[in-house]
């Protein structure tokens, strides 16, 4: 008769490829980590770029948009103050001379 004699299996043999597994996962993490941290900061600075630009705009808009501007513009298109203002009254009188 023969005896069975168990023996231990080799058990470095999957220990190891999970080893390996994990350091790459690790690895394959840290890569991607860095690559979506210089993703924000781009974005950070074209959201800085952009708010300058929005500031610069209303900045322009409201320079263009003054009263003074607005009255030097309309006086070189040939708008002038009045000389004579004339206020129209709703009345009877009008009213009568009309056919």
């Amino acid at each position: 008769m023969k005896k069975n004699i168990n023996k231990p299996k080799n058990q470095k043999g999957p220990f190891a490829f999970f080893c390996v597994m994990f350091i790459a996962l690790c690895v394959f993490l840290a890569i991607e980590c860095a690559t979506s941290n210089s993703e924000i900061t781009k974005l950070i600075d074209s959201q800085d770029l952009l708010i300058k630009e929005k500031k610069e705009l209303t900045l322009r808009l409201v320079e263009v948009s003054s009263l003074n501007v607005i009255q030097e513009k309309a006086s070189s298109l040939g708008f002038n103050e009045p000389q004579k203002v004339v206020y129209i009254q709703k009345s009877d009188e009008y009213v009568g001379l009309l056919p």
